[in-house]
């Protein structure tokens, strides 16, 4: 499982602008909880993905839902809410492959390399 918490920029105080999703990654389970938060005023910037949201952040223009794997190794960021429910904090992660390209070094690899990553424990 791949853990998030709104992460806010490490210097001065939290902006209370999310930063959100665009349209179509409304879809997405990080997004539907930004969406889901009473009073959350959706900032001016709407990304398509984590990395950019995780850079506006970490500029200071505003607080965003970001994976913790990413985020809290960064020290341009400060973890702001941690007391999220199980269900907001986590979500799946797949690799896919064609049942013929299985057997590809480049799928192994990155089969292993996932293996290896400090994924969050939120159980």
């Amino acid at each position: 499982m791949l853990g998030f918490s709104v992460f806010g920029p490490a210097s001065g105080a939290a902006p209370q602008v999310w930063i959100g999703y665009d349209d179509a990654h409304a879809h997405l389970p990080q997004a539907k909880w930004v969406q889901s938060i009473k009073g959350a005023r959706q900032g001016f910037l709407r990304v398509a993905d984590a990395g950019t949201a995780l850079e506006a952040v970490a500029c200071g223009l505003g607080v965003s839902f970001l994976p913790r794997l990413a985020a809290a190794g960064d020290a341009r960021l400060r973890e702001i809410i941690d007391d999220l429910p199980i269900s907001a904090r986590a979500r799946s992660v797949w690799l896919l492959s064609h049942v013929d390209q299985r057997m590809r070094a480049s799928v192994s690899v990155t089969k292993d390399w996932l293996m290896t990553l400090p994924w969050d424990d939120v159980g």
